[in-house]
């Protein structure tokens, strides 16, 4: 049971990607480059202080290790086809400051454990922005399609990484789980919203 979640969610998490480079390929959509940067640096920074303090144990964190490669096939799509423009914003280079300090905490005092924990902070922060605009726009800007199959993706690796003990991927995988659940509430707000009121558009 355990290995058949862990490959259904990898699975997913490729399907989801797979699906979300061809719509930047075919410029159905052009994402910021420059937040999928910041937000690739967060989910490496993850996952380098975690197999520090795990010993290299890919398996119990499996979910951070194919978010890195997912984030870095994005990037690397958007490149040529995406929109092309680094101009980091305010809160976009204060998150790269962040990342820097963490670096800096882990070499000085070798404490990866905690490095962790403050990467996982960090990826936190990370959904600020999105949040922001929705509540600001007071509109729907996300893809329920993206956001729906990756909370699917989290809640299938539950079983896996829960059952594997560590303490770091769970924290791993909690964070994300509660993190997309508030964005899908919001979006859902939003939707329902602009129904009531037609002037508001909405994303699918």
């Amino acid at each position: 049971m355990k290995e058949v979640c862990t490959v259904l969610a990898i699975l997913s998490i490729i399907t989801t990607t797979v699906l979300y480079c061809y719509k930047i390929w075919t410029r159905k959509i052009q994402p910021t480059l420059s937040t999928w940067i910041t937000f690739q640096t967060g989910v490496v920074l993850s996952l380098v202080t975690f197999l520090l303090a795990s010993d290299w144990n890919f398996k119990s964190n499996f979910l951070n290790t194919i978010d890195v490669l997912a984030t870095s096939a994005i990037v690397i799509t958007m490149i040529p086809r995406g929109t092309r423009k680094t101009h980091f914003r305010p809160f976009e280079k204060w998150y790269l400051v962040g990342a820097a300090f963490i670096v800096a905490y882990g070499f000085i005092t070798g404490d990866a454990w905690h490095s962790n924990l403050f990467a996982q902070g960090l990826i936190t922060l990370g959904y600020i922005p999105t949040i922001i605009t929705m509540v600001t726009e007071k509109r729907n800007t996300e893809s329920f399609a993206t956001w729906g199959m990756t909370e699917f993706t989290c809640l299938i690796a539950l079983y896996p990484v829960w059952t594997s003990g560590d303490v770091l991927a769970i924290v791993y995988l909690f964070r994300g789980i509660f993190m997309i659940s508030l964005l899908l509430v919001l979006m859902a707000y939003y939707e329902l919203r602009s129904r009531r009121n037609p002037v508001h558009q909405t994303t699918v």
